[in-house]
């Protein structure tokens, strides 16, 4: 399996809890604009094996983002979802910082907000006495300049070295192979500085 460093200290823990807080949200605003009828356009369904790769690989991602941010939202949370969208050292970091959340009294209020995904790299390896399965690492922009967390007091916290547009690396693997499909997070990689900007 694809292993890269994971690089959050305490010193970005509260920024990095921001920018994996929710960076699959892609809201906005709704148009008032009233919209005509169209006829929908069917997305071609992926082919290659890359292709479904990676298409499970986007899937696993906003799983995995989507209990974090509910646990980001609620510290008190169940901890033990994140098993179902993660594995490794993925599942390991994640589930430290939910706690450290907890411990200090941590919650989100608003998330940021994602803008951007694109694919690094795709690895088809299978070759599982060299512990290696299918892994796509995926970068992700976002726009953190709303983001906002808060302690047990309901006062914002503020991270030691803000990021308005960090951008974060997310490793999926299939945990499944070879019996089926199981795509999770397996590593994440932010050192609080990255930016896409």
């Amino acid at each position: 399996m694809k292993s890269i460093g994971i690089k959050i200290t305490a010193a970005t823990a509260v920024v990095a809890l921001t920018m994996l807080t929710g960076a699959c949200s892609n809201e906005k605003p709704a148009d008032p604009t009233p919209k005509t009828s169209a006829t929908p356009t069917a997305t071609p369904s992926p082919t290659t094996e890359r292709e479904k790769a990676i298409a499970a690989a986007e899937a696993a991602l906003v799983r995995y983002l989507k209990v974090y941010d509910e646990l980001a939202k609620d510290p008190a949370g169940d901890i033990k979802t994140l098993e179902s969208v993660a594995g490794g050292t993925g599942l390991a970091l994640a589930q430290r910082i939910v706690s450290q959340r907890e411990k200090r009294g941590l919650r989100s209020l608003v998330s940021a907000t994602r803008t951007s995904t694109k694919v690094v790299e795709v690895t088809l390896a299978n070759d599982l006495e060299k512990g290696e399965v299918p892994t796509v690492v995926l970068e992700v922009c976002s726009d953190a300049r709303k983001a906002q967390t808060v302690d047990s007091a309901g006062k914002t916290v503020e991270p030691d070295a803000p990021n308005d547009y960090p951008k974060i690396r997310y490793g999926l693997s299939n945990f499944g192979y070879p019996d089926g499909e199981r795509w999770v997070l397996a590593f994440s990689d932010y050192d609080g500085k990255a930016s896409c900007k």
